[in-house]
């Protein structure tokens, strides 16, 4: 089983490892340009979105800045609303329903 394999198993696994450091920047690089999107980007940022997270439906809205470990592993429905400093420590599968509403500084935690 591979370090990658092991973040939807619950097991503790080495995050200094080579494939899970590459997949984890690619994630870092699709934050930066979202966080440094301006107000009126709404486009960028809705593409931004649709490169980084599993699933986006309609109508979702997150305000930067916007923190995750992965990104591809939260899945969004439609109407979804965040907050500035929305973090997501995604380790494995996050849903979020539709018409969810995150209030300021909202952590969803996967991890342990």
């Amino acid at each position: 089983m591979t370090e990658m394999d092991m973040l939807h198993t619950g097991e503790l696994y080495l995050p200094g490892d080579d494939e899970i450091m590459a997949e984890q920047q690619k994630c870092l690089e699709l934050l930066y340009d979202y966080n440094m999107t301006r107000p009126c980007e709404t486009e960028k940022r809705e593409e931004l979105m649709r490169q980084m997270f599993a699933e986006m439906g309609e109508r979702c809205y997150i305000e930067p800045p916007l923190h995750a470990n992965w990104g591809k592993n939260t899945h969004f429905g439609s109407n979804v609303y965040a907050n500035f400093n929305l973090t997501l420590v995604d380790d494995t599968d996050v849903y979020v329903g539709d018409s969810v509403m995150f209030g300021p500084n909202v952590t969803v935690a996967t991890a342990g």
